[in-house]
């Protein structure tokens, strides 16, 4: 569930502006927060940042770091320090002290949240607040803040997915392995490695009902190897 606090919009005064811009992502909360919590890493999915170097700090509150942005944008560059980072809320914000842009007065707070009964599943909402520039409006300066700050939360999106289905991978690997001296012959042990690989479509397919190793169970009964289910237990 999300409080009050997580949904409302950000106040501001009359010479500011503010906003939230929410993010689906089919990948658990544990893939996202080990993107984002990265201070010193924000080129990792912030697409306009072209590399990052750390001024003070070692990514941790008070950190401050200069990015260089890619090239097309109104800027070269920016100056950012962490002000929190709580791997307990899933909760962290920045606030921009310098740059060649227009973006003064600037405070982001980006937050994770679980969905209710669908833990591979992580809601990012990201809110702001930031100085109106001189002959600009809030819309436009809304309008543009959103628009870098949504292709910044679907390329984590894009990011996330990939990295949880690499995992799921990754583990299918790791149990072909552990079966492999477990089956009486090759017949039989190539039917396992189909039956676990189906297992592993089902993790990414998001399966809400089925947890991991549901889905692996599921994956061998699929397969005709109903018998063998008991292997989905293994600890990697």
């Amino acid at each position: 569930m999300l409080s009050d606090y997580d949904t409302q919009e950000p106040s501001h005064t009359p010479k500011q502006c503010g906003s939230i811009v929410v993010q689906n992502i089919d990948a658990p909360l544990t893939v996202v927060w080990s993107i984002v919590r990265q201070f010193g890493k924000p080129q990792a999915y912030k697409k306009f940042v072209k590399s990052c170097c750390m001024i003070s700090g070692n990514g941790g509150v008070g950190s401050v770091r200069e990015l260089k942005l890619v090239s097309g944008l109104p800027a070269h560059w920016s100056i950012e320090r962490l002000d929190k980072l709580d791997d307990k809320l899933h909760v962290i914000e920045f606030s921009i002290i310098g740059g060649d842009h227009r973006l003064t007065d600037y405070h982001s707070t980006l937050t994770l949240h679980e969905i209710e009964d669908e833990p591979r599943n992580t809601v990012v909402m990201e809110s702001y607040i930031v100085h109106v520039p001189d002959g600009n409006t809030e819309e436009d300066t809304c309008s543009f803040v959103d628009t870098i700050i949504r292709c910044n939360l679907q390329s984590l999106a894009r990011i996330a997915e990939k990295m949880d289905v690499t995992y799921s991978l990754d583990e299918v690997h790791w149990k072909i392995k552990s079966v492999w001296h477990e089956a009486k012959s090759k017949v039989e042990w190539f039917n396992i490695t189909h039956s676990l690989i189906l297992g592993r479509r089902l993790i990414s397919q998001r399966k809400p009902v089925l947890d991991k190793d549901a889905c692996w169970q599921q994956g061998l009964k699929l397969g005709g190897m109903a018998n063998h289910t008991s292997w989905c237990g293994q600890k990697m």
